[in-house]
């Protein structure tokens, strides 16, 4: 080596630029395995400077052992840089989402077994069939013949550079703003020593070669570690926090297109329980909903605007436990700033109101307009049986209009349900008192049969929707009115665990059919079978109030009726006891 080589001087500052740039990188983007720009920037950035370093110390070595041994080394950075460019690359021009395991495992193992080939060549000559010291322009080089695999492995570069360069020139002509400038920086940055590559394996000449490509690939670590943070990270969160987040109410996520989060709203951190702070990987921020996560990242920043609706468990403070919410997703993409917008409207209430109003369309259209057609057609029939004398026929007229007067009664007290549910009216009811206020109406009303309530010596208070003796009415009524039994038998026990209350609500009836089952446990559209309204209106009560319900049937007949609601936290002003 000549004393203050400028050569080698100028390896060393490019290798050590193009690492410095890795390092300011990474100290602004996070590192996660679903980064994938920045973990293939990072290995680019890597590979320059091994290849840079590398080949400064190959130039000063002056013995065949020590020049083939840095040229090992060499080729390690070699093969790190070629599995990353191209995944750098193509995720840069918008190609990110076709990056599947199927592709990148190829585009990885085939500059890896290169270098391998190469540290392991003295075996089987494959990349290089003969290596010797040649002297000249004082300097000393080594001089290779190439093997069968470094063509291959030359051809399959070549090749793969071009689809790569053209993917980029592709990204860059179909984008515009920022990010046609930042493809079109990456698209240079890329041609430089790919034009040098080829230029310097074809020129022949008595004079030792120097090769400018691992100089002109440290000039691509800079010049790519620009585009990534000042046309990317700079321009993508000034941009949308203007346009978007401010004091948005709805939950608002910024997400890059290498899925780092950008930014979020304060509605977003309270909603999702976010607790790393922006920017943090999309796979740490929705951790707790990953099927979530996979659907609302699966999106080409190009793409324009869509809609997905999709449900996620949210932590309900004042009922306890998570509830589903439904909420409408605004994905926007932003190809300016290569970013994705993705803006949650939280539309349970909605769609739950509407929900509400069809089954109030059913009460006033099918059962009232039933229940007073019939009392309608009794009317008419009573007044026949007077005029003719026909007290029998009066009799059951009479008890007929009675039945269907109550069923107009009870109609009307599950729209006062259906309505109290709509408008979220909640208090902390007495379980104990409850129950048994529910049973001192029912030994009036069936007074041949036998209950066996069960309470717990201390009050279990639950927070719940108004209407909720309503539904423990229903449910156990529902016992009642379904037996065959001269002396009904129904059970009501009340335990506590944890922070949740159970009701079990047991009788020796006949099975409950399927359909109303399956309204009871929630399942779509089973109100449509189902023998009535109270069924789906206990379930729905529950819900509301935080809880669940499951249905068992006992053998030989009897079933069994599982609820569980939250524990209150506290008294509150609205505890009362229902005891009409």
């Amino acid at each position: 080596m000549i004393p203050g080589d400028p050569v080698v001087l100028a390896l060393l500052v490019a290798g050590s630029a193009s690492l410095a740039v890795m390092l300011g990188v990474t100290a602004t983007r996070p590192l996660t395995a679903s980064s994938t720009e920045t973990l293939s920037f990072i290995g680019l950035s890597t590979g320059a400077t091994t290849w840079a370093w590398a080949y400064a110390l190959q130039l000063s070595a002056t013995t065949l052992p020590a020049k083939v041994a840095y040229s090992n080394l060499l080729w390690l950075g070699i093969a790190t840089l070629g599995a990353s460019w191209p995944l750098f690359a193509l995720t840069v021009a918008g190609y990110r989402h076709r990056l599947t395991p199927a592709r990148v495992i190829p585009l990885v193992a085939v500059p890896a077994a290169a270098g391998l080939l190469v540290v392991t060549n003295p075996a089987h000559g494959l990349m290089f069939a003969s290596t010797e010291l040649v002297s000249g322009a004082g300097r000393v080089r080594v001089d290779a013949t190439p093997g069968v695999g470094f063509l291959v492995f030359f051809l399959y570069s070549t090749a793969l550079n071009v689809a790569v360069l053209a993917a980029l020139a592709l990204g860059t002509r179909r984008a515009s703003g920022t990010t046609r400038v930042r493809r079109a920086l990456v698209f240079c940055a890329g041609v430089l020593p790919f034009a040098s590559g080829l230029v310097g394996l074809f020129t022949t000449g008595d004079a030792p070669l120097l090769d400018p490509t691992p100089l002109l690939f440290s000039l691509t670590a800079v010049i790519t570690g620009v585009a990534v943070t000042r046309y990317r990270l700079l321009d993508s969160v000034s941009m949308v926090r203007t346009r978007v987040i401010g004091e948005f109410p709805d939950p608002v996520f910024v997400v890059d297109a290498d899925d780092t989060v950008r930014l979020y709203n304060d509605a977003a951190a309270r909603v999702f329980e976010v607790e790393p702070r922006a920017p943090a990987a999309a796979e740490r921020v929705f951790a707790a909903y990953p099927a979530v996560g996979r659907r609302l990242l699966d999106r080409d920043p190009d793409a324009g605007t869509d809609h997905v609706e999709v449900e996620v468990p949210v932590r309900d403070g004042d009922r306890g436990g998570r509830r589903n919410r439904t909420f409408d997703v605004v994905r926007t993409g932003l190809s300016e700033a290569d970013a994705r917008v993705l803006v949650f409207r939280d539309v349970t209430d909605r769609k739950r109101a509407e929900e509400y109003t069809q089954v109030l369309n059913r009460l006033l259209r099918h059962d009232l307009r039933n229940d007073a057609s019939i009392i309608s057609g009794q009317l008419g029939l009573l007044e026949e049986c007077l005029a003719d004398g026909d007290t029998a026929g009066a009799e059951r007229a009479i008890a007929t209009i009675d039945k269907r007067a109550d069923g107009l009664l009870s109609l009307s007290e599950q729209a006062r349900a259906v309505d109290s549910m709509a408008a979220d009216e909640r208090e902390t009811h007495q379980l104990g008192r409850v129950v048994s206020a529910r049973r001192e109406q029912l030994v009036a009303e069936y007074p041949n049969a036998v209950f066996d309530i069960d309470l717990p010596p201390e009050p279990v208070r639950v927070s719940g929707v108004s209407a909720l003796p309503s539904a423990l009415d229903n449910l156990i009524e529902n016992a009642l009115e379904h037996a065959d039994s001269d002396r009904p038998y129904v059970s009501v026990t009340v335990t506590t665990a944890d922070d949740r209350a159970e009701v079990r609500i047991a009788d020796e009836g006949p099975h409950i059919p399927s359909a109303d089952r399956d309204v009871l446990t929630g399942e779509p559209a089973a109100l449509e079978r189902a023998s009535g309204l109270g069924l789906w209106l206990a379930h729905e009560i529950i819900a509301e109030s935080g809880g669940t319900v499951s249905v068992h049937t006992r053998e030989p007949r009897g079933n069994e009726v599982s609820l569980t609601l939250p524990l209150a936290d506290r008294e509150t002003k609205s505890e009362r006891a229902v005891t009409a």
